[in-house]
């Protein structure tokens, strides 16, 4: 209902109506505006080199994702879903096992943006960087909620 939309509190939070809009934005930007992009690079990529090649290395990036896929498990999301519920920072392990998922999940994508992102996400220093921000941002907005 609209009305949800309302923000419970007078200290200023971000309303239920705004993180629904922000999700619905990012749902929209992955589905249609990367592939776009991700279209758009292989378009050009393919003026330079054989379109065998790139598939070739889609293919073989999308190996290396389901390689990096393979001992990790759905079973992550949900345990740092419920860290987050329960205002608990999620451990950088769990972190780090779910930037490893993901990475492996990007690298399964066909295109030049999501391997590169899926590549940059295997290197350790990247995905620790990542967690620190990640559990700071948690650690402010849990201080706030507070």
């Amino acid at each position: 209902m609209w009305i949800d939309c309302f923000p419970v509190s007078k200290s200023g939070f971000i309303s239920q109506c705004s993180q629904i809009t922000a999700v619905k934005l990012l749902i929209t930007f992955f589905l249609l505006i990367v592939p776009l992009i991700e279209i758009g690079l292989l378009i050009q990529l393919s003026r330079i080199m054989p379109v065998v090649s790139i598939f070739l290395v889609c293919g073989i990036t999308a190996l290396l994702g389901l390689w990096l896929m393979r001992n990790e498990n759905y079973t992550i999301w949900t345990l740092i879903e419920s860290d987050i519920q329960n205002q608990r920072l999620p451990s950088e392990e769990i972190l780090n096992d779910f930037l490893v998922w993901f990475s492996g999940l990007i690298l399964l994508l066909p295109g030049l943006l999501t391997d590169g992102l899926g590549i940059m996400l295997i290197f350790p220093e990247i995905r620790k960087t990542l967690i620190e921000a990640t559990r700071k941002f948690l650690k402010n907005k849990f201080q706030m909620s507070q």
